[in-house]
């Protein structure tokens, strides 16, 4: 079944455990903004957009852009 994007988009959300973002470049992150409604653990890309949702590890973690080895 395909999911139809904007009816069931809450439910694929609250079935993620963890949310990672890998984008290099990014203009509103709106997927990041509406996962991070969910209150769950979230990790971005240290790109400026994202730095400004994640403040301080509060909402989630970043980590380095272009660096898949600062994930682990």
């Amino acid at each position: 079944k395909i999911i139809e994007p904007i009816k069931e988009v809450n439910k694929v959300y609250n079935i993620i455990d963890l949310f990672v973002m890998c984008s290099i470049t990014e203009g509103f992150g709106l997927s990041a903004f509406e996962y991070m409604l969910t209150e769950k653990r979230c990790i971005f890309s240290d790109i400026t957009v994202f730095k400004e949702l994640i403040k301080n590890g509060k909402y989630g973690g970043l980590f380095e852009n272009k660096n898949y080895l600062s994930l682990s």
